[in-house]
């Protein structure tokens, strides 16, 4: 039976930071089934989460420590379950394009969580637009919408939102793996 485990770290950036963790995952006898890496300003953050047997991931629970302290990461780890199959949702793709304000995430999170949609992943980026220099954010969430929930009036409402929030957004079916 396979177990899993949550590994998160955070440093500064460098080189061979994704390399040593790659490793240590591979020695220690586990497999990276699903990861989040990515540069914070001048930090690196990594979410990893590991599959294997017990002994596999008590061995990398172990040697963590010393490799973050030699990189001189934060790292947090927590035994974890699979993700449940859960077929009555429905994937939804959301992007919304805005100016950057404070608050949009936590609007945005706010409404779905008012619908009881769940949101599944969420990722956002700041730049500047062309030509005005405007601060702007594009955010990319995906959320699991319950099947038995009418999608035309969740999209009326969304739309809604968007129109109260000046937020140019775009909701559309997952389709095929993500």
């Amino acid at each position: 039976m396979s177990n899993y485990l949550v590994v998160s770290a955070l440093g500064s950036r460098q080189p061979t930071l994704v390399q040593e963790l790659a490793m240590l995952a591979s020695k220690s006898g586990c497999n990276i089934i699903d990861s989040r890496m990515t540069q914070m300003g001048g930090e690196f953050a990594i979410m990893m989460l590991l599959e294997g047997e017990w002994n596999a991931l008590a061995k990398m629970e172990h040697s963590l420590p010393a490799v973050a302290a030699r990189l001189g990461l934060t790292t947090m780890l927590r035994r974890t379950t699979p993700p449940p199959r859960e077929t009555d949702l429905l994937p939804y793709q959301i992007q919304v394009v805005a100016r950057d304000n404070p608050g949009i995430i936590r609007d945005l999170s706010e409404f779905f969580g008012e619908l009881n949609i769940h949101i599944v992943d969420l990722y956002s980026d700041t730049y500047q637009a062309p030509h005005t220099g405007a601060p702007m954010v594009v955010l990319n969430t995906t959320v699991n919408i319950p099947s038995d929930r009418p999608i035309a009036e969740i999209r009326d409402r969304f739309g809604r939102f968007c129109d109260e929030h000046n937020l140019d957004a775009a909701m559309e079916p997952v389709r095929g793996h993500t």
